[in-house]
């Protein structure tokens, strides 16, 4: 794994665990593998096969801590991951990695990049240092940032798609579409099934002025993943541009529906109805965009003005929650209000909103279990 292609190597270590099946120090290495690679449940059941190992169980027990911190539990293993790091323990790097890791779970800027300044201060050009200072600006919205760190990482280590992937998307959304092109054909080319690509090269083509060609792509894609949002909204605006109002409006209703937090839809099917004289849904529309927008301002307020001084405020963490549901996000909504119960187990406006959400999906027991913790909702 020295060349930090995670995915790779759990896949290697994968087909050979198929051979060799009770392998400890092949279970530890898919483990750190998994966690290094984001799915942090099979690193989890990894380690829990060879922690059973007498061999294995002291670094199986660190790594136990190192995915506790990438999965944003640093306030529970912090202490002891930060008294390894003034020992100069030898995984010094894969502790600030999983420190860095965590504290942008937790949407704290400031000391994922301590972590990451200090892991670059051992390592000035290691490419997954550098990769991860440039998601953490891009999730900071510094996009000129961003582009920068992610290209040295490219430059570091060219087989790094996930740094392509990225840089190709903030090249995209700056309009940028030649600096774009040159990364996805390289990751078109190494993942010909990677659908999410295929539409960002689309989106390119489309930039480029390269319509028919994006049009192609853009039916493969969409033959493949009817409700993949990027080509939903590539595919509606090249119908709006074309006077096909009632395709457009098809488009971009589904793409929508299936990402209600994304401005770039909504306001292209703000314009589509409008054109089309639907003037109460162009209302509608017109409210949720005000919403998105509302929303943005305010999940800015509390990432860098208030929770980095409340920390333990369980109202910012369930408003946090509420607003990464209301836009789509159920993952991040989850985590967020889960870690509000965790200060405030009755904290009724967290168990209200995972109550909505569940009952949302047809999973009523679970919207019953947090209706019935929650208590009547205040009106």
């Amino acid at each position: 794994m020295q060349a930090d292609h995670f995915r790779d190597a759990l896949h290697h270590f994968q087909r050979t665990l198929e051979v060799w099946p009770d392998d400890a120090a092949l279970q530890f290495l898919a483990a750190r593998a998994a966690r290094r690679a984001g799915d942090f449940e099979l690193a989890d059941g990894y380690l829990t096969k060879c922690r059973a190992v007498p061999a294995q169980a002291e670094a199986a027990e660190l790594e136990r801590v190192l995915l506790r911190a990438s999965r944003g539990e640093i306030d529970a293993v912090g202490d002891y991951c930060r008294a390894l790091l003034q020992q100069d323990h030898p995984d010094t790097p894969l502790i600030l990695e999983a420190l860095a890791q965590g504290e942008l779970k937790l949407l704290r800027f400031g000391a994922a990049s301590a972590h990451l300044d200090r892991w670059l201060e051992i390592a000035p050009d290691h490419a997954q240092a550098i990769f991860l200072k440039g998601r953490l600006q891009l999730q900071a919205s510094n996009s000129q940032e961003a582009i920068g760190l992610l290209r040295r990482a490219v430059e570091l280590d060219p087989n790094r798609d996930d740094a392509r992937i990225l840089l190709a998307g903030l090249h995209l959304d700056l309009g940028q579409a030649q600096e774009a092109l040159p990364h996805l054909q390289v990751v078109a080319s190494r993942q010909p099934h990677n659908v999410p690509v295929q539409a960002r090269l689309a989106q390119a083509l489309v930039l480029l002025g390269r319509e028919q060609e994006a049009l192609k792509l853009l039916d493969q894609v969409l033959d493949r993943r009817p409700d993949l949002v990027d080509a939903l909204l590539e595919r509606g605006k090249l119908a709006l541009r074309a006077g096909e109002l009632d395709k457009a409006e098809e488009w971009l209703q589904l793409a929508a529906k299936r990402d209600a937090g994304n401005r770039a839809v909504h306001y292209q099917l703000l314009q589509c109805l409008k054109r089309r004289g639907k003037d109460a849904q162009a209302r509608a529309v017109q409210e949720r965009l005000s919403k998105i927008d509302q929303d943005a301002a305010r999940m800015r307020e509390i990432v860098t003005v208030l929770l980095p001084t409340r920390r333990l405020d369980p109202d910012l963490q369930a408003e946090l929650g509420a607003i990464f549901l209301r836009g789509g996000a159920s993952t991040e909504g989850i985590h967020w209000l889960h870690r509000a119960l965790e200060i405030a187990p009755r904290h009724a406006a967290a168990h209200h909103a995972l109550a909505a959400h569940y009952q949302s999906l047809g999973q009523f027991g679970q919207a019953q279990h947090h209706r019935a913790l929650a208590g009547p909702e205040k009106k």
